[in-house]
């Protein structure tokens, strides 16, 4: 039964009532080839007839399906069948391969048919930059285009959707040279980095993530190779800092602690960074190193409430937890 997402559900949640999302494992390659439900492929091998012996085997960067799982019913294929993405943001069903090594990337403009559910052919070709996607379904399209080759037709599931779109890609440009001068490439990062703040200022989590991933990647090849210059190393600490306040949102406490790391490691004065990677450890049980950090946030302010009433939650942790080694060891050497 095939159920309709709905735009308006708000996927953002209180650090202190983390998202919690299923979680499902990926499927590996065996073999060169893949089994494809495309009809113009024969199927003449009598031991494995979904695989065509005369069609030379696929690039092995194109994420493809289970060898091992036989197709059913191409027209509603089941779910053990689809590709999961490394980041479990959407899944793919390979229709029709495409041809070529090429890849879209950031900035390329590709030429894409998009076909809803229960669409009989009536989709329609538009234009799509990849890293201007804002809704659910156009992060989830970004993504799957960034494994898809020139020609590839493909079924798209959003995790959480019930609902498959089907994707042509027809054609693409390449994405800028990354060997650009970082003079053309900086103002870039910086514009993304204010767009980044917007989304989560509005409150959309997951688009606001994916921007500041995206400036980060820009930042890498704008910024050179360390040590930064100050005007530089800000900037790319702001980005960590502010990707780590989106997976404490979104539930990613480990996540977010290496980020906010990340910024420290740029810019060892980042009261911002020290804090929230104080909340993240805290989220981890990590009491001593929330102990730490916000010791440190509350010497540079010392009128911060959030860090101080944070640090009282986490003495009382402490507490807890030496009141409790010492009742064990009592009973151990009682």
């Amino acid at each position: 039964m095939w159920v309709t997402w709905d735009e308006s559900t708000n996927q953002s949640r209180d650090p202190h009532n983390a998202m919690n999302e299923p979680k499902t494992t990926t499927f590996n390659p065996i073999g060169p080839q893949i089994p494809t439900i495309d009809p113009q492929f024969p199927t003449t091998d009598p031991k494995n007839p979904t695989i065509d012996p005369q069609v030379p085997p696929i690039d092995p960067k194109i994420p493809i399906i289970d060898p091992k799982i036989p197709i059913i019913d191409p027209k509603i294929p089941p779910l053990a069948c689809w590709w999961l993405s490394p980041d479990s943001s959407f899944s793919k069903l390979i229709l029709q391969r495409g041809h070529g090594l090429g890849r879209p990337a950031l900035g390329s403009r590709c030429h894409v048919l998009l076909e809803p559910p229960k669409s009989n052919g009536d989709g329609q070709w538009d234009p799509q930059i990849l890293g201007t996607a804002e809704g659910r379904w156009s992060l989830a399209l970004d993504s799957c285009l960034e494994t898809m080759a020139a020609g590839e037709r493909s079924l798209l599931l959003p995790s959480g959707s019930g609902s498959a779109m089907t994707v042509t890609l027809g054609s693409f440009t390449p994405p800028p040279p990354f060997w650009i001068d970082t003079v053309d490439r900086w103002p870039l990062v910086l514009a993304l980095k204010g767009r980044a703040t917007a989304l989560y200022g509005t409150g959309a989590l997951i688009p606001a993530t994916r921007a500041f991933s995206i400036a980060l990647r820009h930042a890498i090849m704008a910024a050179g190779p360390p040590p930064l210059p100050p005007c530089k190393a800000g900037p790319k600490a702001d980005l960590h800092a502010g990707l780590a306040l989106c997976q404490l949102r979104l539930g990613l406490p480990a996540e977010a602690a290496a980020n906010a790391g990340k910024a420290l490691a740029l810019k060892p004065g980042h009261v911002k960074a020290r804090y929230r990677r104080a909340l993240a450890a805290a989220a981890m049980l990590d009491w001593d190193m929330a102990a730490e950090d916000l010791g440190e946030v509350l010497r540079v302010e010392p009128g911060n409430r959030a860090a101080r009433r944070e640090m009282g939650r986490v003495r009382a942790a402490i507490r807890e937890r030496d009141a409790g080694m010492a009742r064990g060891l009592g009973r151990l050497f009682a």
